[in-house]
């Protein structure tokens, strides 16, 4: 497992520094979907390493520009993650962060624990997790009085 970093820019320069926080600190599961697409990822970032030479600055990054270094967020955003969002049919003006509430919130709409879910998203208070990051969706009032429904009148 590698170091997690914290990176931010000063200037032209890249900081990279230690999480400020022992949270920050956590290994997350992920699914063998997203193990296939980091190992595509990898190999894809290997060709970019060869083709570049002693041009690319290997930064150690998972995610990294095309020559290696950090990727500078409205780069990522112009380049990648419009494209990601027309191809899916959202708006334009969802931004990446707009996905972690997503989440958040389809995963407790499915019934996932808040705890589980704000651990996952490294909140220290399922409250943070609740408030802010979970969203009511059309479906759920309509969810709620039919399970209400099932648990009261259903024999």
């Amino acid at each position: 497992m590698s170091t997690p970093i914290d990176t931010s820019r000063v200037g032209k320069e890249w900081k990279f520094e230690e999480p400020k926080t022992e949270r920050s600190r956590q290994t997350i599961p992920i699914s063998k979907s997203v193990v296939k697409a980091l190992q595509a990822h990898k190999a894809k970032q290997a060709e970019h390493k060869l083709f570049f030479g002693a041009e690319y600055e290997d930064s150690g990054l998972v995610f990294a520009a095309e020559r290696g270094g950090p990727i500078e967020h409205r780069n990522f955003v112009k380049r990648h993650f419009k494209k990601v969002l027309k191809e899916a049919g959202l708006p334009a003006t969802a931004r990446l962060y707009d996905l972690r509430h997503t989440a958040a919130t389809l995963l407790i709409a499915e019934g996932e624990d808040a705890r589980t879910v704000a651990d996952r998203l490294g909140h220290a208070q399922v409250s943070l997790t609740l408030g802010t990051y979970t969203h009511v969706r059309p479906d759920m009032p309509r969810r709620v009085a039919e399970r209400l429904e099932k648990i009261l009148f259903a024999r």
